[in-house]
């Protein structure tokens, strides 16, 4: 616990670390606030021993006192500063040494992540990035560290986490040709520690929809509101499907259901072949902030569920309704009106723009593997799209 390679100091800032506010009691104040100058400091108490007790001791900020005592911070997240102090405090609180330590040193002796003050308030945010986002993807794994982490695993995640929230948050009227480039929400500067990509809302450029022909009549509220309700909407469907493959129940029939989800994460969550061993997903909600955690066993599930799913090879001839760039996939409404969003895959996608197919009014007769679904069928290309006339 103390190390060896660090001094010990004797003199506590402002004299005795006497409790102002005790935040949590058991035999004793368990973790407390005290000030020291101008500063506030949270004391945890790590150890007990015949004479004192052994406090890890760290600043606090007002806004993450603010956020702890509201279940909006954990108290991990509290402390988990670049530096803080290993103290021994005698039952007058009197400092009778302490010692500087990093976070690297000191982590083990926090609370487990996730843990709220009061039990209550259920499983918290550690970061205050992760509590002020409107959706967040912290990945943890043992390649990461709050100092650095390999290019390749960074350029990944990100990219592999903006795919998905184009994906599940984009409004459907802004979702193909050029309108997409309205949908460019911003992105709390990256935490390491683990990765945390923490997504503010939405915002919409109200003078550049209004000039445009093709937004002219959509407003910035409208269409932030609709993108937060895809939102909860991905979170909760996210939770459930994560509660499944947790307890093994998700099975061929609730993949199925699930599919376009499944299809959608199956490349962010962790599994036994990669090297993440968590995924968190963050969403604000009016009553706090909405947490899934998915783990190995629960990744593990998901992709195997996701691979279940086999579908016939149906042929599909329709218009060409919606194209989304972003996501390179586009819907096809047949004559009785039917819908189906078709993923033509990268190459296939290339070739349909390389011979103008991908427009909107384009007739098309395709051939893939056809899932059908309740809201909208869902198809992938097995051969390259044929153009028809009228």
């Amino acid at each position: 616990m103390w190390l060896n390679n660090r001094p010990f100091l004797s003199n506590w800032y402002g004299g005795p670390a006497e409790p102002h506010e005790v935040l949590y009691e058991f035999g004793g104040p368990a973790i407390y606030l005290s000030y020291a100058g101008p500063a506030t400091f949270i004391f945890f108490k790590v150890d007990e021993q015949e004479e004192s007790d052994l406090y890890l001791a760290a600043p606090i900020s007002d806004e993450e006192l603010i956020a702890l005592r509201g279940g909006k911070l954990s108290i991990r997240g509290a402390m988990s500063h670049r530096e803080a102090w290993l103290a021994e405090v005698d039952f007058e609180f009197n400092v009778l040494r302490y010692q500087e330590q990093s976070y690297e040193h000191y982590g083990s002796l926090l609370p487990r992540v996730g843990i709220a003050l009061y039990e209550y308030f259920g499983e918290v945010p550690d970061t205050l990035e992760q509590a002020e986002a409107f959706i967040s993807f912290k990945f943890e794994s043992s390649v990461m560290s709050a100092v650095s982490m390999p290019l390749s695993v960074l350029r990944n995640r990100v990219e592999a986490v903006s795919e998905v929230v184009r994906s599940v948050m984009m409004p459907s009227r802004l979702s193909y040709g050029s309108k997409t480039r309205f949908f460019d929400p911003e992105v709390i500067p990256l935490r390491f520690d683990s990765l945390l990509i923490a997504i503010k809302e939405p915002q919409f450029d109200e003078e550049g929809l209004r000039l445009s022909k093709e937004t002219a009549g959509f407003t910035p509220e409208s269409l932030i509101s609709e993108s937060e309700d895809l939102g909860t909407r991905f979170v909760e469907e996210l939770d459930l499907a994560n509660q499944l493959a947790r307890r093994g129940r998700l099975t061929r029939t609730e993949a199925d259901r699930h599919f376009e989800l499944l299809d959608t994460i199956v490349g962010l969550v962790p599994t036994t072949k990669n090297d993440l061993t968590r995924l968190q997903v963050g969403l604000k909600t009016n009553t706090g902030i909405k947490l899934v955690s998915i783990d190995k066993h629960a990744g593990d599930n998901i992709v195997a569920a996701r691979r279940s799913i086999e579908a016939p090879i149906r042929d599909v001839t329709g218009v060409i309704s919606e194209v989304n760039d972003e996501a390179k996939t586009f819907i096809v409404k047949d004559a009785g009106g039917r819908l189906t969003t078709v993923n033509p895959l990268s190459e296939r996608y290339k070739d349909m723009n390389d011979r103008s197919l991908m427009k909107i009014g384009q007739r098309v007769k395709l051939k893939g593997k056809l899932f059908e679904r309740v809201r909208r069928d869902y198809l992938i290309l097995t051969a390259d799209a044929e153009p028809l006339l009228g």
